[in-house]
This record gives C-alpha cells, structure tokens and sequence, in this order.
C-alpha cells in the first residue's frame, strides 16, 4: 500500500513496482484519512507511508499505527 498525496509520486511509485513483474495487489491512499479507511478494509503486507501530506501527516499515521495492536506486524516504510 502506498500512502501519497502527490499523484506524480504515485505514477512513477506504480511504475517502478511494475517494473519488478512481482505479482502484488496495489492499493492507495490519498492522504492520512483516506488511509486509515484503507487499513480498516485490510492491513498491507508493507506500507509506504509519505511524511508529509495533508489532513493527517505521515507521522501523525505512523503514531496511530503503532499504538493499534492489529498493525504490530505491518513494515512501514516512511519517506
């Protein structure tokens, strides 16, 4: 899952993931809200979380994250 308010981002995220012919099911999240609406569907098996977006930042997300025991075993990937 990848967590990006910047659709630029976002293209050249899901072309390079592309790229690696590994098979996976993508999913995204515009920002801090959308996300945590995304992770209620479903925990990712890793999430690439962007620091700063808006309505709730990466590291408000990450501090959220970690307090919720359903997420202990999610790798977050901050950039």
């Amino acid at each position: 899952m990848l967590a990006e308010d910047d659709h630029d981002d976002v293209v050249i995220f899901v072309t390079a993931l592309n790229d690696t012919k590994i098979p996976c099911d993508f999913r995204h999240a515009k920002d801090g809200e959308a996300l945590f609406v995304e992770l209620k569907k479903a925990v990712p098996n890793l999430l690439f979380l962007d620091i700063q977006m808006p309505c709730k930042d990466g590291l408000s997300c990450i501090l959220e994250i970690r307090k919720n025991r359903k997420y202990d075993r999610m790798p977050v990937v901050m950039f």
